[in-house]
C-alpha cells in the first residue's frame, strides 16, 4: 500500500481543499449566522462574528429534530420570535436563507426574518415570509432607488405543512430572487446600486420585532440555521447552505483540515 501513498495523498488532499475552498467561499459577505444549535438558554448566537446574537421572546422554545446541527428552535405561532437588535445589510445585493418546517399557515403572512418598523409593504427594508393565498414565499425588499419597497410572491413552489423546506430570497443589484429547496419560485425586476438602510430599525425573527405598531405576524413551526448575506448567492451556493457547509466553514479552517489528513496518511 505504501508505493500508492503520494497518489492517495495527493487526493485526500485535492478533495479536502476543494470541499474547504466551496465552504470558505460561504463566508464571504456573510452578515449574520444562527445554526440555533445552543439547545438551551435564552440566546441564539451569531457565527458570524459580527456580534448580532438574538435572543428568545415569549414563545420561542428550543427543539429537537433539528435540520442542520443538534437543535433547532420552536415558535409558537402567537408571540414567539427571536429579537437581534439594529443592523444593516451594506452593499449591492443581499441573501436571506432558512430551513424551516411550518406546522400550519393559520397566520396569513408568518415572518421567517423581517427589518421593519411596521407591517405594511414600504414599511420593510427587507423581509422574507410566507404568504397564505397559495401557501408560498414572499420577499419584501428596499434598496436606494429612490422607490418603494419591492413585493415579490412566489409564482410556484407551494409549501407543505410538516415539511422541512429551504427558504431563500437574494437580489444582486437587478432581479429578485425567491428559491425553495434549490430552485427559482419567482422573480422580478428591482433596480438600485444598495440595499437600503437605517441603523436604528431593528431585526426580528420569526415574527416582527415586538416594539412596532403591528408585532404580531408569527411564523408556527420549526426554524433552524438562518442567514443573512451582503451577496446574492447562486442556486449552487444555496444549495450548498442547505446541505450545511456553511456550519463547516465557521468551524474549520482549511489548514487544519489538510494537516489533519497529512498526519494520519503518514501513520499509515
Amino acid at each position: 500500500m505504501k508505493r500508492y501513498l503520494p497518489g492517495i495523498l495527493t487526493l485526500v488532499i485535492v478533495v479536502a481543499f476543494s470541499a474547504t475552498v466551496a465552504s470558505a467561499d460561504l463566508m464571504e459577505g456573510l452578515v449574520a449566522y444562527w445554526p440555533m444549535d445552543e439547545g438551551g438558554g435564552d440566546m441564539a448566537a451569531d457565527a458570524s462574528g459580527n456580534g448580532h446574537d438574538a435572543t428568545l421572546l415569549a414563545g420561542a422554545q428550543w427543539a429537537a429534530g433539528a435540520k442542520v446541527g443538534s437543535a433547532a428552535i420552536e415558535f409558537d405561532g402567537t408571540d414567539g420570535r427571536l429579537v437581534a437588535g439594529t443592523f444593516d445589510v451594506v452593499g449591492g445585493g443581499i441573501t436571506l436563507a432558512a430551513w424551516i418546517k411550518p406546522d400550519d399557515f393559520d397566520v396569513p403572512d408568518g415572518r421567517v426574518i423581517s427589518k421593519s418598523t411596521d407591517w405594511g409593504g414600504n414599511d420593510h427594508w427587507w423581509m422574507l415570509s410566507t404568504i397564505d393565498a397559495n401557501h408560498v414565499l414572499r420577499f419584501r425588499l428596499k434598496t436606494d432607488d429612490g422607490q418603494d419597497t419591492t413585493t415579490l410572491i412566489a409564482s410556484s413552489g407551494e409549501l407543505v405543512a410538516g415539511e422541512w423546506v429551504h427558504v431563500a430570497a437574494s437580489w444582486d443589484g437587478s432581479m429578485m430572487r425567491l428559491y425553495k429547496n434549490g430552485e427559482e419560485v419567482g422573480s422580478t425586476a428591482k433596480g438600485g446600486a444598495a440595499v437600503a438602510t437605517d441603523a436604528s430599525v431593528a431585526v426580528s425573527i420569526g415574527n416582527q420585532y415586538p416594539d412596532t405598531p403591528h408585532p404580531d405576524l408569527p411564523f408556527d413551526g420549526l426554524m433552524d440555521d438562518v442567514v443573512v448575506y451582503s451577496r446574492a448567492l447562486s442556486p449552487n451556493e444555496l444549495n450548498e447552505l442547505a446541505a450545511g457547509e456553511l456550519s463547516s466553514a465557521a468551524t474549520v479552517s482549511a489548514t487544519g483540515k489538510v494537516a489533519t489528513t497529512w498526519a494520519q496518511l503518514k501513520q499509515q
